[in-house]
């Protein structure tokens, strides 16, 4: 994203949410003083071929995920080869709600798409299971003291009916689609809406009247 070209439309805090590295999770529970509570929506296995077709997921976004780095190169080497057709057979498909631990109400929509060896690794697939975890992304890679990096790609504004309806509230909705790294391994692919009831803790969504018609 070019400098600068969110501020003018983003409230303050608001620009915290969407445009910092740390962890959404630790920023909801500073916010309501509780403990997130994560709702888990659906967890399935789906083909690359499925990523790739999602209209929800922007194409350069998937490409880093879907195709992996040409093997036989060390660490240092791949962080800067061209990246090789897909050798990923299935991968993980995530979708939660990210919920206020005190009311229970949704604060944050997140739909993740795993390679399933990252999944099984970081304890997001139960490897004896196949079970969903039911704790936040965040935990996961804290736990294992992985080291990443969140790299945002995409900020949107815009409305979700079918969240309108099942949380209840009126858009527009902040989203924005990220990726987590460690090294020069991509872990996941992020999309996340945030709720107008932040609003309750954050201020208004926008920076000023009229912004929602200028994205």
């Amino acid at each position: 994203m070019r400098r600068g070209a969110v501020a003018p439309l983003v409230a303050p805090p608001w620009r915290v949410m969407l445009l910092s590295d740390g962890s959404v999770t630790r920023h909801l529970t500073l916010l309501t003083d509780a403990k997130v509570h994560v709702d888990v929506l659906a967890q399935r296995l789906v083909a690359p071929g499925d990523v790739a077709a999602d209209p929800s997921v922007p194409a350069d976004v998937a490409d880093v995920l879907t195709r992996v780095p040409n093997s036989g190169r060390d660490a240092d080497d791949a962080a800067v080869s061209s990246p090789s057709s897909s050798s990923v057979a299935k991968m993980v498909h995530r979708e939660v709600d990210l919920c206020d631990g005190a009311s229970g109400a949704p604060l944050v929509y997140a739909s993740s798409w795993w390679t399933e060896s990252a999944a099984t690794a970081y304890g997001i697939v139960d490897g004896a299971t196949g079970a969903a975890s039911d704790r936040p992304v965040w935990n996961h890679l804290s736990d294992a003291k992985t080291e990443r990096y969140r790299e945002v790609r995409r900020v949107y504004l815009g409305n979700a009916p079918a969240l309108e309806a099942a949380w209840g509230v009126r858009g527009p909705f902040w989203a924005r689609h990220y990726i987590f790294w460690s090294g020069a391994q991509p872990l996941c692919v992020i999309y996340e809406v945030f709720s107008p009831e932040l609003e309750r803790f954050l201020g208004a969504r926008t920076a000023g009247t009229g912004a929602e018609d200028k994205i």
